[in-house]
């Protein structure tokens, strides 16, 4: 019995698809509303050993996420990112990943950093935003590489004093916080060029906090500011200045020293008109603004 081309054809198709059904062994992570056991990241899916392979990996919207011993087996991972997770602590694990230079940790849970942070010595950038954290531990202090280091929108009432350990600082954003006051040796952070620390209760700077003279951008807005330190002018670098809400009714007239000061925001504060004429005497080629 002669059998005609198409049926050949259709016949092979239908192996084949039978075939790649039986094959299938693809592992994925379900969607976190579709379970009602804790979401937990396996350390092998689609056959991938994260160990040799990934490079970077994101955990984001998981309630209940468990983060899996192995990840301290990722030798390979350099970025992480744990973003909007329903998590409180972080496992010890997560800081033997030997390679780490990037940790995002935003939209959770934590009330803390754990002391062992320290152990990430090649972290250069630190974001831990958007949580509930109270506390820094002193073991930030031991990451000698930080470049950046972001803790806006958290619950502290303090930055721990020996961040100014971290003399490669370039960036430092502290927003939002309820900080009262900065460390007294943030002078020794020789190397940072922007300060976001507004949205806070900081009532005056420290002696030391005049020496950082690579600063370009300070961000001081909405604190309780009554004045600024007399040697303020030493801050020859410093380009964009935002003073807006505080409580000053003057400033120290080596001021006069920011030759490269282009804007200065000044609004909702104390200055009399006299004084806001002779600031921008001081200040022929900046922007100043004293009124909304």
């Amino acid at each position: 019995m002669k059998i005609s081309r198409i049926s050949i054809v259709l016949i092979t198709f239908f192996l084949l698809f039978f075939i790649i059904s039986c094959s299938d062994t693809t592992t994925s992570i379900k969607d976190p509303g579709d379970i009602d056991e804790p979401a937990t990241l396996p350390c092998e899916i689609n056959g991938v050993e994260y160990g040799l392979e990934i490079d970077s990996l994101t955990f984001r919207g998981i309630n209940g996420l468990i983060i899996p011993d192995c990840i301290k087996d990722l030798s390979n991972m350099t970025r992480l990112i744990i973003d909007d997770c329903d998590i409180e602590y972080l496992p010890p694990e997560l800081f033997e990943i030997p390679r780490l230079d990037t940790l995002y940790i935003m939209r959770t849970n934590l009330k803390e950093v754990p002391t062992n942070i320290g152990e990430l010595t090649n972290l250069n950038f630190l974001n831990i935003t958007s949580s509930k954290i109270t506390e820094i531990s002193d073991g930030i202090g031991s990451l000698k590489e930080l470049a950046y280091l972001q803790l806006y929108r958290n619950e502290l009432n303090s930055i721990p004093e020996n961040i100014s350990k971290l003399t490669k600082l370039r960036r430092l954003w502290i927003s939002g916080n309820s900080i009262n006051s900065l460390p007294l040796g943030i002078g020794d952070l020789v190397n940072l060029e922007t300060l976001l620390a507004d949205r806070n209760l900081i009532d005056a700077l420290p002696d030391s906090f005049c020496d950082l003279t690579n600063l370009v951008s300070l961000v001081l807005k909405d604190n309780m500011l009554t004045e600024l330190p007399n040697n303020i002018g030493n801050l020859e670098k410093l380009e964009h200045l935002d003073l807006r809400n505080n409580k000053l009714e003057k400033l120290p007239e080596s001021i006069k020293n920011l030759k490269k000061l282009r804007m200065l925001y000044a609004q909702g504060n104390n200055f009399s008109e006299s004084e806001k004429e002779k600031i921008k005497s001081w200040l022929p080629n900046c922007y100043c603004y004293f009124n909304w």
